[in-house]
């Protein structure tokens, strides 16, 4: 890795790495900067296919299933009910 670039290895379903893409100093501090932004959820909104209109609930879901944190498994209510009867 030089110095001038950070790698960020994307992953498979698997965790394995894929391929890197590297990223200037300059482009992380405007990533940076765009996460410091209290609207960034509405530009990206904005930004997200330009040409649909009215959809701006759907585009939130979509951008949150592309750029969302980390995945929980929740019980249900069910499998509570479930666990009652041991």
């Amino acid at each position: 890795t030089s110095s001038n670039n950070a790698e960020h290895p994307r992953e498979t379903a698997a965790g394995r790495s894929k391929a890197s893409t590297k990223f200037t100093p300059h482009q992380i501090d405007e990533f940076h900067a765009l996460s410091q932004r209290p609207d960034i959820y509405d530009q990206l909104t904005q930004s997200f296919a330009p040409s649909i209109w009215e959809l701006d609930n759907v585009k939130k879901g979509i951008l949150c299933m592309l750029f969302g944190g980390n995945s929980k498994r929740v019980r249900s209510q069910r499998d509570d009910d479930d666990d009652d009867d041991d």
